[in-house]
């Protein structure tokens, strides 16, 4: 049986509704939520990062990015930290959405794991 594909546009906002929904649900001092599952995901996939830790007191986003190390051939990566800082969390994650195939095929399989965790 052929899965329908999900058209671009709809995708997207599937993804836009799912972040703002969750993030309406952040207290400040909670465990990890739903939402910054979804956030990490988006997060990792943008930036190729390896961990994503949130700061939501303080609002940041602390990276830990593989970063090519060219020059030193018996170093072949090294990881370097970066914190990123935001004003509004699920406006930051939504303009991280991207429309290129790759992208949609994660997303889609993102949707489609929310979907399947959820029944």
């Amino acid at each position: 049986m052929q899965e329908t594909q999900i058209p671009t546009a709809v995708l997207i906002d599937e993804m836009t509704e799912i972040v703002r929904y969750y993030c309406g649900e952040i207290q400040e001092y909670t465990e990890i939520s739903e939402f910054d599952n979804v956030a990490t995901a988006v997060i990792k996939k943008y930036f190729n990062a390896r961990e994503v830790f949130f700061d939501h007191r303080n609002k940041k986003i602390i990276l830990r990015v593989n970063v090519t190390v060219e020059k030193n051939p018996m170093i072949k990566s090294a990881f370097s930290r970066v914190t990123l800082d935001y004003e509004n969390l699920d406006d930051f994650v939504i303009s991280l959405l991207e429309t290129d195939q790759e992208s949609l095929q994660y997303y889609r399989n993102l949707l489609k794991f929310r979907r399947i965790g959820k029944s």
